[in-house]
């Protein structure tokens, strides 16, 4: 078969594929990525040496010299990055066959991916800033099924050519199932008569959307939406013509409200204030010690000498001083946190278009996402405890992922399968969303089976005593401080050496009133995280859907379809049969992040009913 550019028109068929090359910048772009890990580690291991030669008088000369070398030896190996990319770059490509999509890579080992159309879930794009500028992306593909299923990740792929690529797999994709379901299939829509992806529209394979519904106004806009209209306006350097890909029936963004209140309520940002303060502390007194030439510890032994000589006020004002040093900090890093949240929301669209659902945002970098309707396997509607207090949520989708094709370690990330679709949106507006967004999942069932009163004193002992960290801290407190006290105790130590121990318990005894007091609060949370447990969790079904809610401090509501779930179950122990409560768990698909919802001490007549309701989505198991 011939090898074509991106951007030419060549028609291919199930009997002559096309090869389609990526964009040459996967060459130089790649190279100039580790360019920054050449540099950082090159100067990182010579840097002793290059400071030695121009503070010895002898050679101070060659002080200039070695930064040349250094230089020539950053060029050479990025030029061997570079030949390596530019010789791995002649065998990577990617073809359409009759029934399947095909992606080559490879030098000395390798690597053919064979996935059948209608095994394709999703298409998602991403562009770094310097991609952006290029006007290339990268392109990933994912499929549904088992847990070794791996997402195809085409780099450097050009805009258009992206584009194309989606609209293409998805309407070869309809086809297959199509196909599949004996559906006649028009003669203008067969597989042979569709072309390569040129970026030119070929084929009108009616979507199972409305066709009478016209593209909708979008809902929401802020102040980040023409910034990002014009960062997605440019299509950079190769990036080409837009692409048409279908009417979009069902829009919305973020308000000026909600895209502040999404950066504010979100868990990185309080995340990244704790690291950021402990990181500024230790910075500061390595600082310190590094222009007073000492170590941290014995300007901690100084600073001890001196609070004996200080007076209390001094302290008291030394104390403050700290406590507001390390307060603004906390808001200059809050303050850094949200302001990037909002720019990497910026331009935030959730769109429906014919079957698919599609999110996209950014303003530097850019993240385009999209899934079929048929492989959503639930509706999660989260709130944190921010939200909760606000009376919003986030709304997500929940899908089968897959594991990078790259790495294994990729995996992790992959687990990660939740499409968020909005991240801030009031409960009283979350049903108008999806009846909009999602018309296919209208009646949603809420929790109204609640929990019995007995499993409150379950929750109570569970949650706040067996797995609350006020106990076990305090018990650890009370244990450690036991074997601090034992050599007291014994009298292990002489005269001399028992006062600089008795100076030591002092502190551990100090030490161990605040972790007291700190166990205290931790036990009233986890009692009042039980009661609310108890108080907001439960679940419900109908003829089509199963809604399971968990509450709490945070609360999460996932409403699956019945015949998404695979699995169902039943759990007891001994205690819950002593109460007649059972644990009920359902699995849906399986796969990487695969979902599971569980709810804890059901009323046991409730359960067998719920289990018997299961029964046609999948396989059933009685667990003692």
């Amino acid at each position: 078969p011939s090898v074509v550019s991106q951007s030419q028109t060549t028609p291919a068929s199930a009997t002559d594929p096309v090869k389609h090359k990526l964009n040459h910048s996967y060459i130089w772009l790649g190279a100039l990525r580790v360019l920054p890990v050449i540099i950082v580690a090159a100067f990182a291991s010579s840097t002793e040496l290059i400071i030695d030669l121009a503070l010895d008088s002898a050679t101070g000369g060659y002080g200039f010299l070695a930064i040349l070398a250094l230089l020539i030896i950053i060029l050479l190996v990025t030029g061997i990055v570079m030949l390596v990319r530019f010789i791995s770059y002649r065998y990577i490509w990617y073809e359409y066959a009759g029934d399947e999509f095909s992606y080559y890579s490879g030098i000395i080992s390798k690597k053919r991916v064979h996935i059948p159309y209608q095994r394709i879930q999703s298409i998602n794009q991403k562009a770094s800033l310097f991609q952006r500028i290029a006007g290339v992306c990268t392109v990933s593909i994912e499929t549904a099924g088992g847990a070794e299923n791996k997402a195809v990740i085409l780099p450097y792929v050009e805009k258009s050519a992206a584009e194309a690529l989606r609209r293409e797999l998805f309407e070869r994709k309809q086809l297959a199932q199509m196909k599949e379901a004996g559906i006649q299939i028009p003669v203008a829509a067969s597989s042979a008569n569709i072309a390569s992806p040129t970026g030119a529209p070929v084929t009108s394979i009616p979507a199972p959307a409305n066709p009478s519904v016209q593209a909708a106004p979008v809902a929401g806009g802020n102040a980040l939406d023409t910034p990002a209209q014009i960062a997605n306006d440019f299509r950079g350097v190769f990036g080409g013509d837009a692409i048409d890909m279908g009417t979009v029936t069902y829009e919305y963004g973020l308000s000026n409200k909600q895209l502040a209140l999404a950066a504010i309520t979100g868990k990185s940002s309080f995340t990244m204030v704790f690291f950021s303060i402990v990181m500024a502390a230790a910075s500061l007194i390595s600082s310190i010690a590094f222009l007073l030439g000492t170590s941290e510890d014995e300007i901690f032994d100084t600073l001890s000498s001196l609070i004996n000589l200080i007076p209390s006020s001094w302290i008291i004002g030394a104390i403050a001083s700290v406590v507001g040093f390390v307060l603004i900090i906390m808001v200059v890093v809050w303050v850094v946190m949200v302001v990037s949240t909002c720019i990497s929301y910026g331009g935030f669209r959730t769109r429906r278009r014919g079957a698919r659902i599609e999110t996209e945002y950014g303003i530097i970098s850019h993240n385009f996402n999209g899934i079929d309707i048929d492989r959503i396997q639930s509706i999660e509607i989260n709130q944190s405890f921010f939200q909760r207090l606000l009376k919003s949520c986030t709304l997500s989708l929940a899908r089968v992922a897959s594991a990078s094709q790259e790495s294994s370690s990729d995996a992790k990330k992959a687990a990660q399968t939740n499409l968020v679709i909005h991240p801030f949106v009031k409960l009283d507006q979350v049903d108008a969303v999806l009846e909009n967004l999602l018309p296919e999942w209208g009646g949603l069932p809420q929790a109204d089976k609640k929990l019995p009163q007995r499993a409150r004193r379950r929750a109570l002992t569970r949650r706040a005593i067996l797995q609350g960290g006020g106990v076990w801290l305090a018990v650890i407190t009370f244990v450690t401080m036991f074997f601090i006290a034992l050599p007291i105790q014994l009298d292990a130590f002489s005269s001399s050496e028992l006062s600089d121990y008795l100076a030591f318990y002092l502190v551990a005894d100090i030490i161990s009133r605040v972790l007291y007091v700190i166990a205290l609060l931790l036990l009233v949370l986890d009692i009042i995280g039980a009661l609310l447990w108890h108080r907001g969790s439960g679940f419900g079904y109908d003829r089509r859907y199963i809604t399971i809610t968990n509450s709490g401090f945070s609360t999460n509501r996932t409403i699956t379809p019945r015949m998404k779930v695979q699995l169902a179950t039943l759990q007891t122990n001994p205690l819950q049969r002593h109460r007649h409560l059972t644990t009920i768990i359902a699995f849906t698909a399986a796969g990487v992040g695969s979902s599971t919802l569980k709810l804890i001490d059901v009323e046991q007549d409730a359960a067998k009913a719920w289990f018997d309701w299961c029964h046609p989505g999948g396989n059933k198991t009685l667990s003692s």
